[in-house]
């Protein structure tokens, strides 16, 4: 027994689950690099210790040799956000994909792909006019 425990200390139920939340977080940090987690927006790849990205935009970037911008956001024309084939997955911009959101309200999931490919010329359409105007 330590000396804590001689003097009649105890450990409360709030300190015990404080510490095992931690040795979970640290658990978590063990992953090994390409591992994947499903996240709300979709699969995440770890790609260094304590790091995560999406994984469509990895695929994506890696198929086309490109690094997309922070203003560019990776689609999944079937609305699938597990389905991270390279055939799913269009790149449109902020201003577009709130074009595609808000005027055209496409559903979140169970998409015609033709569908949202048209919304996505569409709303490119619509920008570029909205800014020849401007």
């Amino acid at each position: 027994q330590n000396h804590a425990n001689s003097l009649g200390l105890t450990k409360t139920a709030e300190f015990i689950s404080s510490m095992q939340s931690r040795r979970a977080l640290k658990r978590k940090n063990i992953a090994p690099i390409g591992h994947t987690v499903v996240g709300e927006s979709g699969l995440r790849i770890k790609v260094a210790q304590g790091k995560y990205r999406l994984l469509s935009r990895v695929v994506y970037e890696k198929h086309h040799g490109v690094k997309l911008k922070p203003d560019e956001y990776v689609l999944y024309l079937d609305g699938d956000n597990s389905n991270v084939s390279i055939d799913n997955l269009a790149v449109v911009t902020k201003a577009e994909l709130a074009q595609i959101n808000h005027a055209l309200k496409l559903p979140r999931t169970n998409r015609n792909v033709e569908v949202t490919k048209a919304a996505i010329a569409w709303s490119k359409l619509y920008i570029a006019n909205r800014d020849s105007h401007a």
